[in-house]
């Protein structure tokens, strides 16, 4: 049976959905801390906006603080097949703008360790 694919997951970073403005989003695990400790490394590529509810002044503002991210394969109820990670993550400083060419969409990877192990939930 092949896996499911991702089209449309939910990416809510500090209560606040960013899957409109993402084009990938990993959580994978890294080494581990201890024997008991594994961390884990979060990234998701976002595109920048500059308004006053857009990607790049929402992100600023959580600069240096930790904050509640919660992904989920799709953007529907928590179930068996829609299972949902949800960690703490330190957002670090925010890109102001890219390497990009006249008329380039400003796309940055807000990545790091997240600050604790990811809790899974199915239901």
């Amino acid at each position: 049976m092949a896996g499911k694919r991702v089209y449309a997951p939910s990416i809510l970073i500090d209560s606040v959905e960013y899957k409109c403005f993402a084009n990938s989003v990993t959580l994978e695990p890294g080494d581990y801390i201890n024997f008991c400790e594994q961390e884990w490394n979060f990234s998701a590529a976002i595109e920048l906006g500059y308004g006053a509810s857009d990607t790049w002044n929402l992100l600023i503002a959580l600069a240096d603080t930790t904050i509640e991210v919660v992904l989920k394969p799709e953007d529907a109820a928590v179930a068996a097949t829609n299972p949902s990670a949800t960690f703490n993550f330190r957002v670090p400083s925010v890109s102001f703008m890219t390497g990009s060419s006249r008329g380039d969409r400003q796309m940055f990877t807000l990545e790091g360790r997240t600050e604790s192990e990811p809790v899974f939930a199915q239901a």
